[in-house]
């Protein structure tokens, strides 16, 4: 059982065609929360899990046509991962993003907690599309060094993600087939050399 709530599947499986949206232009006119132009990055860079998978980060929540969508972008800004969320997870993400503190744990700030406690969150993957639905998996260790793989609604990975600072790590596969051209590609400096900054 994936657990999926009401209606979150049909939230997710729309970011086809917000994907089409954004590729045709809207970058520049959407409606982004406030503090949406902060960056989740991974302070410590966490171990890739294989060449198949993609490291990636939240890069901003916006509202188009109704909808609310997060964007992974990858290292480089070549890619963009739009997924259609809903508000109470859209919600998470803006405050992990805008790096605010709520008085009391979330749900995601309560499960981080829980995992650390414990054992150790291991890493978070998006792994697969079932028909139009993203597909994620949390991988935590135990206190015994157990790794156990557990099934997760990519909205939660990312929500996790930006407020434990680790990557969300997207299968290959799954970025050519949802994943569409970064507006703004960042370039390396004048004179070649080096990897562009994220």
């Amino acid at each position: 059982m994936r657990g999926r709530s009401a209606g979150a599947g049909s939230r997710e499986s729309r970011s086809w065609a917000l994907a089409a949206a954004l590729f045709a232009g809207l970058w520049g006119g959407v409606t982004v929360a406030p503090g949406g132009e902060a960056l989740a990055r991974s302070r410590s860079p966490s171990p890739a899990p294989s060449p198949a998978f993609v490291r990636m980060t939240a890069a901003r929540v916006v509202q188009l046509q109704g909808d609310i969508v997060v964007l992974l972008e990858d290292g480089p800004q070549t890619k963009l991962l739009p997924i259609g969320i809903g508000l109470s997870e859209g919600q998470a993400i803006q405050l992990g993003l805008s790096r605010i503190v709520p008085p009391r744990p979330l749900t995601h700030n309560l499960l981080e907690s829980v995992i650390k406690t414990l054992g150790s969150l291991h890493r978070l993957e998006i792994v697969s599309l079932d028909g139009k639905t993203f597909i994620g998996r949390l991988i935590v260790k135990d206190a015994r060094g157990r790794v156990h793989s557990i099934d997760a609604r990519p909205s939660d990975l990312i929500a996790l993600s930006v407020n434990s600072k680790e990557p969300v790590w997207v299968e290959q596969k799954v970025l050519d087939k949802a994943g569409i051209p970064h507006p703004s590609p960042a370039r390396p400096p004048v004179g070649g050399g080096g990897t562009p900054n994220a």
